[in-house]
């Protein structure tokens, strides 16, 4: 286990600390790139480990414009991919494209997350994690002696990347679960055998941010990291989700300290509850935004005319079904039901989204009541058009309890209850 102890400080403890440097997890990076490319021998391997490359350069804050350049300087990585010296470093480069924050695979994690608008869609349902997330880092500093209102202040800036890394990893671990089992195997494989060349391309192009001899170093250590995080993905789901908790409540207790000079213990038990609490929000959408990504993707290598290292471009939709397939292209699809959510985060303190669904336009009303029936507050009462819509609460005036808040369009009523914890 101390070796996987050092690929976390590697792969998550390091990548949280550039807010731009992540957006999808490894083992999605290496699903996309099985899908998209090659699909056999040297030059998919090679192409996996191209794939997920970009993230090593998280690991080096310290050289200025190092991650930048390559999560987002297109003209760098098409002159890469141009002097690639062998079909094996081309393979290997062509993953390396499928990467990127411009128009590759974390510009959906990022910025355009196609089936949920504008925001980026890992970071959509890191949104909706985080207050949650706050909860718990708040009652880790105040437990130290931090006053509650610099607890909540810190807590509230920590919060998201925290919960950005939980989704990734949950979506990873979705990955593995429902739609390559052999994924571990797949990285792990990957960066055992990359080809030699590989990384002198790479140190190359990198000359004018970090020295070669530093660069290769890094390149090392970086690829052992893929390995273990290969093997850990190659346990049953069950005992990697406890791997996941075990080792990654060091390591944020370690990004805490370093963002602000904490000494906190981080209960391994309640990681596991925050990724399983991820893994569960993430899991009716997850295999959508990812078939979408894909789709995206391909127009995007053809667009800019770079192809396959290898002699057959194997597209992703012979491993699609066709009725999913069909719902990519529908991202803003109408609900076919009235539905109300459950409120999030739940509890809560002092502010709760309560999301519902309409199939057509109507009166709506939402409103809060106490335990004894009184109306405490509106959140809505007014026409509303077809769609998914959200309504925030803010308890801030009222004591901590159970709450009941009741959707009532005429034909469709409903109450579900929620507590606020202050």
């Amino acid at each position: 286990m101390r070796n996987f102890s050092k690929l976390f400080a590697l792969v998550l403890l390091l990548s949280l600390g550039i807010s731009l440097g992540f957006g999808w997890g490894n083992a999605t990076h290496v699903y996309f790139s099985n899908c998209l490319g090659v699909k056999f021998g040297p030059l998919n391997q090679n192409e996996i480990y191209g794939s997920v490359l970009p993230d090593l350069f998280n690991l080096e804050p310290s050289a200025a414009g190092l991650a930048d350049a390559f999560h987002f300087n297109t003209d760098l990585m098409m002159d890469l991919y141009l002097a690639a010296p062998s079909r094996e470093a081309k393979a290997a480069v062509y993953g390396f494209i499928t990467h990127n924050n411009v128009w590759g695979a974390d510009f959906t994690a990022h910025d355009n997350g196609i089936t949920v608008g504008n925001k980026g869609w890992v970071i959509y349902y890191a949104d909706k994690l985080a207050p949650r997330m706050k909860l718990y880092l708040v009652s880790l500093f105040t437990n130290i002696g931090v006053p509650a209102g610099d607890a909540e202040g810190i807590a509230g800036l920590l919060a998201p990347a925290m919960a950005h890394d939980l989704v990734e990893t949950a979506v990873d671990v979705l990955v593995k679960r429902s739609m390559d089992p052999l994924i571990g195997e797949r990285l792990y494989r990957a960066a055992k055998v990359r080809s030699a060349d590989v990384p002198e391309v790479f140190a190359s192009a990198l000359a004018g941010y970090i020295p070669r001899d530093r660069f290769l170093d890094g390149e090392k250590e970086y690829r052992e990291g893929m390995m273990m995080y290969g093997q850990l993905f190659m346990l049953p789901e069950a005992t990697l989700i406890q791997e996941l908790g075990n080792l990654s409540a060091g390591v944020a207790a370690g990004y805490i300290k370093a963002n602000t000079n904490l000494d906190v213990t981080v209960d391994p038990a309640k990681v596991v509850e925050y990724l399983t609490m991820a893994i569960d929000l993430v899991k009716p959408h997850y295999r959508l935004e990812l078939y979408a990504t894909l789709i995206n993707l391909e127009k995007e290598m053809a667009k800019h005319r770079i192809a396959s290292a290898g002699p057959v471009f194997a597209l992703f939709r012979e491993d699609v079904v066709e009725g999913e397939l069909e719902q990519v292209d529908l991202p803003a699809q109408r609900p076919t039901a009235i539905v109300l959510d459950q409120n999030y985060p739940n509890p809560f303190n002092p502010t709760t989204t309560i999301s519902y669904h309409l199939p057509a336009d109507g009166h709506v009303s939402l409103k809060v009541y106490n335990t004894i029936g009184q109306e405490v507050a509106t959140l809505v009462d007014e026409s509303v058009a077809a769609g998914v819509h959200q309504a925030t609460w803010n308890a801030a005036n009222l004591p901590s309890g159970v709450y009941i808040y009741r959707l009532n369009t005429g034909s469709f009523l409903e109450t579900k209850r929620m507590m606020l914890v202050k």
